[in-house]
């Protein structure tokens, strides 16, 4: 989900560089938007699921997951 919403369209991959390669079909226009819908709908859920759990494992990989989410929604620069 990162690299589809944070790779800018039409951007070269490191396998173009290989004879033969045949590249991806390009994504449709609406890939990014709704991968961004899907991660910010995720990440609420996980915050709701935090609240509910007792389980420290369970909640450090929930923490984890939402650190994740938001790196990918805004990346650094």
């Amino acid at each position: 989900m990162d690299r589809l919403i944070n790779t800018p369209l039409g951007a070269p991959t490191p396998l173009a560089a290989f004879a033969g390669f045949v590249p991806p079909p390009p994504r449709p226009a609406d890939a990014r938007a709704l991968a961004r819908a899907d991660l910010t709908t995720l990440d609420g859920q996980l915050r709701t699921a935090m609240l509910r759990t007792t389980d420290q494992v369970t909640r450090a990989h929930f923490q984890d997951l939402r650190a994740r989410i938001d790196r990918s929604l805004d990346p650094p620069r």
